[in-house]
């Protein structure tokens, strides 16, 4: 859990409310960063497959999304490509624990196709936060 003296640490803003898209199918981790990110003060949005993601980012304002990159219904790869047809602006962040390939070439991959920037699972909680506000920040 996030407290004071971390969120103050790493500068999360209290003027803004940010409403961050979570995409991620591991019901487990989808409700860890959900908690996570709440107690870091951002409203979330979460859901467990792309497509339901997908819709939520047309019908409401979001600041930042977050993918999995490895998920049943429709991949990250593919995510990220839709929400790039449909908003070349918003923070992107992919993440994955691998697959198919090796962790890092979904990471390079999505990179190439217009994520901002990827995280390897596990990652450390204090350095997805420190990312996302950083985004949010230059948005």
């Amino acid at each position: 859990m996030l407290n004071v003296r971390v969120k103050e640490e790493i500068g999360l803003s209290k003027d803004k409310k940010w409403r961050i898209l979570l995409i991620d199918d591991d019901e487990t981790l989808n409700g860890v960063l959900t908690y996570l990110l709440n107690q870091a003060g951002y409203e979330v949005e979460s859901v467990l497959e792309a497509k339901k993601g997908l819709r939520i980012l047309q019908e409401k304002e979001i600041d930042l999304v977050l993918t999995d990159i490895v998920m049943p219904d429709m991949d990250g790869i593919e995510t990220i490509i839709h929400i790039r047809k449909m908003n070349k602006q918003i923070p992107l962040i992919a993440m994955s624990g691998g697959g198919k390939i090796d962790p890092e070439d979904y990471g390079k991959l999505a990179i190439r196709l217009g994520a901002d920037d990827f995280f390897k699972k596990p990652f450390d909680q204090k350095d997805l936060i420190s990312k996302i506000q950083t985004l949010l920040e230059k948005s």
